[in-house]
């Protein structure tokens, strides 16, 4: 029936949250129909998280630090972009405190080749070029479409270092040496995000496969942030053990 909490939930994903949670499958439905909270990530090129936060406190914006992400403060109300001071200048961003897990989970070596395969709306590449300059980051999404929105955004973050290339990943080849790999991962991950903190990166559930072509350009890390649909995230880690146990033979 209409607003209750399993309407809008497709059939399938409802049998195998109902398998893999069935104890917390109420709550889990339930948080599903909540507003999510809006997080803002800081752009440390630009200002600290500090300052900033002062410049929000002079304008009237309420919000809140959180102890676990040093970029991310999380606002007590949503507001239009236009109302947040220094947007247009790049000195902050809008992105779900979940996705900022990702930059501490990979901690890349200065330096790194970082391949976001999977990479609009840019979030990720962007907090982690923000992060160290010296990495060198590709930006890849298989829809030529979002390119522009991603280039315009990484120019207003100061940001055009980072290369932005449409294509599947499947025809990326990768030069020797060490290749970070963060995949768009195609999660219920909202709800449960961050549960899974200590994996290096995120997998993309449809196109791991693709990225086992390029283990030959060296060693990757790939790994899974946020999990609610076990099913899925097995599939995943057993595809990363099989990486590993063919990269043990070479």
């Amino acid at each position: 029936p209409p607003g209750h909490p399993e309407h809008g939930w497709p059939r399938w994903l409802l049998s195998r949250l109902h398998a893999d949670w069935p104890d917390a499958l109420p709550q889990i439905l339930q948080a599903s129909q909540q507003a999510p909270p809006m997080w803002l990530r800081v752009n440390r090129q630009r200002t600290g998280t500090v300052e900033y936060a002062q410049r929000l406190a002079e304008a009237g914006i309420t919000i809140h630090r959180h102890d676990v992400l040093p970029d991310a403060l999380r606002l007590d109300e949503p507001l239009p972009v236009s109302e947040l001071p220094g947007f247009v200048d790049g000195v902050v961003s809008v992105q779900d405190g979940s996705a900022q897990l990702v930059a501490d989970a990979l901690l890349p070596d200065a330096g790194t080749r970082v391949l976001d395969a999977c990479a609009a709306p840019g979030g990720k590449a962007a907090h982690l070029a923000e992060r160290d300059a010296t990495l060198r980051v590709t930006a890849l999404d298989i829809d030529p479409r979002r390119m522009r929105r991603m280039r315009e955004g990484f120019e207003r973050l100061g940001l055009p270092s980072i290369a932005v290339l449409a294509g599947d990943a499947a025809g990326v080849v990768g030069e020797e040496g060490r290749a970070t790999v963060v995949a768009g991962a195609h999660l219920v991950g909202v709800l449960l995000a961050g549960e899974r903190r200590h994996r290096h990166a995120v997998a993309d559930l449809h196109g791991l496969h693709r990225v086992d072509a390029h283990e030959r350009a060296g060693e990757l890390g790939v790994g899974l942030l946020g999990r609610v649909e076990t099913q899925a995230a097995e599939a995943v880690e057993q595809r990363l053990a099989l990486g590993d146990q063919r990269r043990g033979g070479q």
